[in-house]
């Protein structure tokens, strides 16, 4: 499940369990400080701006990425943890340029 970051919509892209699915996947341009978030619906519940709040104080340094998903699943729980909640933070350090090949 992801959020459409235009429509603020929850959108299910791939069901667990199911023998039948295609893989999405896209390429990015990731940069310097970049935050990306995967979690399951439990965390819903949490409050958007709270996680948003969360999320970048991580970009902003003020929170390492185990300590950003521990605090996310903290405040899914407070909210009162309808669901199981996973949280993985990603935070791109630095951003290797392509060495250029040798003929």
């Amino acid at each position: 499940m992801w959020e459409n970051p235009e429509t603020h919509r929850k959108e299910l892209s791939l069901a667990v369990g199911s023998s039948n699915f295609g893989v999405d996947y896209f390429h990015i341009y990731a940069q310097h400080g970049d935050v990306f978030l995967l979690c399951t619906d439990g965390l819903h519940g949490a409050g958007t701006q709270k996680v948003k709040d969360t999320l970048t104080k991580c970009s902003e340094g003020k929170l390492t990425s185990h300590r950003t998903a521990g605090k996310l699943i903290r405040l899914a729980n407070a909210a009162g943890g309808f669901d199981n909640t996973t949280a993985i933070v990603v935070k791109v350090l630095e951003r290797r340029k392509k060495q250029a090949s040798a003929i």
